[in-house]
């Protein structure tokens, strides 16, 4: 059952820290997607609280001001995975401002740690959870299975971005919370925005709070991690996460996590990630074709994560400079490939030349050679060699690669 409540009809008293500078520059979620927050706290009245992503604090702060407003004799965890947010800003900055006048007595913040290494520190009786943190796969899915086993009776879960879709700022991948808003059983909350919004759409923003039937159907959830995963944790927090589901869970669900866990990890191992920077500097410096010359399929591969990227750039309907970049360098044949390993035909479109482009070198800002073979790596140089092909214009994709995440 999913009851929609009104922001209108909301808890709205410790929002008045956004009358705060840092904090209004600082948070997260919408005055609207708090208002939800405030009302589910005011009604569950809950006595321990775990926030799993922190950021700024912006979140932590709003907790810790609404326990304070209802008088609520409460405990608040909050886990954060990172320990700065820049080099300047400490996770949780926005809780050092002594204007908030913020009461810090039952709190403690965990940062540079996953929730899988202190949950069984914070311990049970969880009857309040705020999950707002990687958005990616497994994120707030394997987040849940791991402090399910923590939570008290009839606790309420708080998922933010739960229709990211329907933002602006629309992310590829971000989908963690709505699949597990979709795949848990449970009885579920929406708001919807009546304030600011004639339409009265649904805000960015869920919870669910658990049932008989959310331990009778967890399934579903470990059904979900069967997706692909786009974070892959490192093997220390895994293990830590591992372990708990195989002593609070059926031994066929651990096996099956497991499972997924290495099939993800083997995956990842063959995927690449390209600093597309340095190819958008050598089309800035001369406006002429990017020309790719493809015997191993990285060329293929590259392009077409940057097809993929353009489109979520246009999904958020903005001129952003990331769009300005992955427009100029794909409009307009920028990038070219001289396809030697052929490819599926419809997978993409994508522009494709014959050899006797290289002849035409005035029209090319630079040949990038995609090709793994040391041997035949030298065959092509020869052959760009004896068409009399700039060697200054020659690169190799390797030059390109970055071994930890794509750069733009």
């Amino acid at each position: 059952m999913t009851e929609y409540i009104k922001a209108s009809e909301c808890y709205q008293e410790p929002l008045n820290l956004w009358k705060n500078e840092i904090y209004n520059n600082n948070v997260l979620m919408t005055k609207e997607e708090q208002m939800l927050l405030c009302e589910l706290i005011k009604r569950k009245k809950p006595k321990k609280i775990l926030e799993v992503g922190v950021h700024s604090g912006g979140t932590t702060a709003l907790i810790l001001n609404c326990i304070k407003m209802l008088n609520l004799d409460c405990e608040l965890y909050s886990v954060d995975i990172l320990e700065y947010i820049t080099p300047n800003q400490k996770v949780g900055f926005v809780l050092e401002d002594k204007s908030l006048n913020i009461n810090v007595n039952k709190f403690k913040l965990y940062t540079g740690c996953t929730v899988y290494e202190v949950i069984e520190e914070i311990g049970d009786n969880i009857d309040f959870v705020v999950l707002d943190a990687a958005h990616v796969l497994p994120g707030e899915c394997l987040d849940f299975l791991v402090c399910y086993p923590y939570l008290g009776k009839s606790a309420c879960v708080v998922l933010h971005d739960i229709f990211v879709t329907n933002n602006l700022y629309v992310v590829r991948d971000w989908n963690a919370t709505t699949v597990l808003y979709s795949s848990v059983v449970a009885d579920k909350y929406l708001l919807i925005n009546d304030i600011t919004n004639k339409n009265k759409p649904l805000c960015n923003i869920g919870a669910f709070e658990i049932n008989d039937d959310t331990h009778k159907y967890i399934e579903n959830v470990f059904y979900a991690l069967h997706l692909p995963w786009v974070g892959v944790t490192n093997e220390h927090r895994m293990k830590c996460a591992l372990r708990i589901i195989k002593d609070k869970y059926d031994g066929s669900l651990y096996k099956r996590i497991n499972k997924s866990y290495n099939a993800n990890v083997n995956r990842k191992k063959n995927e690449k990630y390209f600093d597309f920077n340095k190819i958008y500097k050598l089309k800035e410096e001369n406006n002429n074709k990017i020309v790719i010359w493809d015997k191993c399929g990285y060329g293929f591969i590259l392009y077409h994560v940057l097809k993929s990227l353009l489109d979520d750039a246009s999904l958020k309907g903005e001129n952003s400079p990331c769009q300005q970049k992955l427009s100029k360098l794909l409009s307009g044949g920028g990038i070219c490939i001289i396809d030697e390993i052929g490819s599926e035909e419809g997978v993409i479109k994508k522009v494709t030349v014959s050899k006797s482009i290289i002849d035409k070198s005035e029209e090319i800002s630079a040949l990038i050679i995609s090709e793994k073979d040391e041997n035949s790596k030298r065959d092509m140089v020869e052959e760009l060699k004896q068409r009399n092909f700039p060697k200054e214009k020659i690169y190799f994709i390797e030059e390109f690669i970055n071994e930890y995440e794509r750069v733009l």
